[in-house]
């Protein structure tokens, strides 16, 4: 999620969702907002491919945004990118 300025306020991925499914609510009316992770590790659009791979690892994520100094989204890489990438070099 951004905001108006395009910088990134937090990251919904499948593991946030099933995690908010297993407690009971009102999921029709719960915002993102409470769902999504607001502390975000992020990588830099100048970082190589393997830092952020190490990086997915070592937070256990599968997912990770790549945000400008300033904290504007710049895109997503996953952890499926980065696979196909390698498989294509080949």
């Amino acid at each position: 999620m951004v905001d108006d300025l395009g910088k990134l306020l937090g990251m919904i991925v499948k593991a946030d969702i099933y995690r908010f499914l297993m407690e009971e609510g009102h999921y029709d009316t719960c915002p993102v907002d409470w769902v999504m992770t607001k502390k975000v590790v992020a990588a830099s659009p100048n970082d190589d491919l393997v830092g952020v791979a190490k990086k997915l690892r070592e937070h256990n994520i599968i997912a990770i945004p790549v945000v400008e100094e300033d904290n504007t989204l710049k895109g997503i890489l996953t952890v499926e990118d980065i696979v196909d990438y390698f498989l294509n070099e080949n």
